[in-house]
């Protein structure tokens, strides 16, 4: 019961923090973005933070901009790391 708990409120936080990220993302693009699509690409967004095996991978990213922060190191040059679905987003909370 334990695990299945600890597992539980783990995906959920990893899915809420997707979801942020995904909302406070910024697009390349020189269109205005709706809010219909900026709300519904995050909440694709979230699920994908959630989801137990794949979010391995964004808990590595999220490692790796903890370093970038810690080293002050140049988030330009490791853009992959603040990818997202919907575009960019070059904070880490």
């Amino acid at each position: 019961m334990s695990r299945l708990l600890t597992t539980f409120c783990t995906c959920t936080c990893m899915g809420m923090y997707g979801f942020s990220r995904g909302y406070r993302s910024e697009q390349n693009l020189h269109r205005h973005t709706l809010i219909v699509d900026k709300v519904s690409l995050s909440i694709v967004n979230g699920l994908l933070y959630s989801v137990p095996i794949y979010n391995l991978y964004h808990f590595s990213k999220l490692l790796n901009r903890f370093e970038i922060e810690y080293k002050n190191l140049d988030p330009e040059k490791f853009e992959i790391e603040y990818t997202e679905i919907n575009g960019v987003c070059k904070s880490t909370f």
